[in-house]
């Protein structure tokens, strides 16, 4: 793909004060170490994306959608080049086999930042799974055979079915080994989640373990670090209902979601902590963070108990109306005292502070910081 020259450093002054200084930036340890200069807390979160008048960042779940014109493409490159490492979720990993690189010249492969797949499910990793050709013939002349041992036959071969791992050509991996990039990491859930082990059919959480144990261990050998993050401990729902990423994975269709037990209560179970995620990424020398999507990562961050950890906003609004039925940036609602007939009120979701607006060609960039 296309290299850019470094971006217009007029319009880049524009942005300086919102990003993290340097990859070790002193501005930001001190700020967040809690009077300890040698460990940080969590990364600097900056959250970006490019989004339709209609406040909708793709036509439909799992369309790759273009609507950064040019220069603001180019400037996405820029804020890459100013971060340790950009995050995206599953939706966003299978629907884009992204690069998740900086094409700035110049920027060595050292200097590039740490790719991260927010994979609660294992769901990326799995869609790389094969099924090997020997495999797929023996299938077939087993479906070949009398009827009256056709079934045995068949539930034989799904259960001895040799399948491998074709993840070392996702684009992460190419672009890593042209030296063009960091390799991957993925944050799962550990092996003995509640949501892995619950009310499920022995056979099939045997087929799923050792798919799940073929993805991983194919995506280490590619080179790819793994990061265990464990369930959140249980809560009542109704006390934290909006401080945690739903487990389900589907982050780019949130309202559609059903998790296995189907309760409020059990829902908030199969969440897990962004600070735990976040404190995970700085125990590994993660210092600063480029969130990038996809709307359910984006709304989940934005929400009442997790914008305290959100340092940055910068959103790309292209002049173009995507229309009903694409996939929405809309926070979680908030609800304010309750009136007096007994009714509650809604109350602004979020508000912004050192609002700033900048034109690049067709587009504006808002970039804010929130109000907690």
């Amino acid at each position: 793909m296309a290299l850019f020259d470094l971006f217009p450093e007029a319009l880049a002054a524009t942005f300086t004060s919102y990003l993290p200084r340097t990859a070790t930036t002193h501005h930001y340890l001190e700020n967040n170490l809690n009077n300890n200069i040698n460990t940080i807390s969590k990364p600097f979160v900056t959250l970006t994306y490019a989004s339709s008048l209609d406040s909708q960042i793709s036509l439909a779940p799992g369309v790759q959608t273009l609507l950064s014109g040019p220069l603001t493409k180019h400037f996405t490159h820029h804020l890459r080049s100013c971060h340790a490492a950009i995050l995206v979720g599953v939706n966003t990993a299978i629907a884009d086999d992204p690069g998740l690189n900086c094409r700035i010249r110049h920027i060595v492969q050292d200097a590039q930042p740490r790719p991260i797949i927010l994979d609660p499910q294992a769901r990326w990793l799995c869609s790389w799974l094969r099924y090997s050709l020997d495999s797929v013939k023996n299938q077939h002349q087993q479906q070949d055979e009398d009827e009256k041992y056709r079934k045995i036959h068949d539930s034989q071969n799904d259960k001895s079915k040799e399948f491998y791992s074709d993840i070392k050509n996702c684009r992460l991996f190419r672009t890593a080994r042209e030296g063009k990039g960091l390799y991957p990491w993925v944050l799962v859930r550990e092996h003995n989640s509640r949501l892995s082990m619950s009310q499920q059919d022995p056979d099939e959480y045997e087929n799923m373990t050792k798919r799940r144990a073929v993805a991983e261990k194919a995506f280490i050998d590619a080179g790819g670090h793994i990061i265990y993050i464990p369930d959140l401990p249980a809560v009542d729902a109704t006390t934290n209902p909006t401080t945690t990423l739903e487990f389900n994975g589907e982050e780019d269709n949130k309202e559609n979601n059903k998790n296995d037990e189907g309760t409020n209560t059990d829902f908030a179970r199969n969440k897990w902590s962004w600070s735990t995620i976040l404190s995970k990424l700085a125990n590994q020398g993660i210092t600063s963070l480029m969130v990038e999507g996809g709307a359910g990562v984006i709304n989940d961050l934005l929400s009442v108990g997790n914008l305290h950890l959100v340092n940055s906003v910068i959103i790309t609004i292209a002049p173009v109306f995507l229309g009903q039925g694409g996939v929405v940036v809309s926070p979680p609602g908030r609800a304010g005292e309750s009136s007096e007939n007994g009714g509650v009120t809604r109350v602004t979701a979020v508000r912004f502070k050192d609002v700033g607006w900048c034109v690049m060609e067709s587009d504006v960039v808002m970039v804010a910081r929130p109000v907690v």
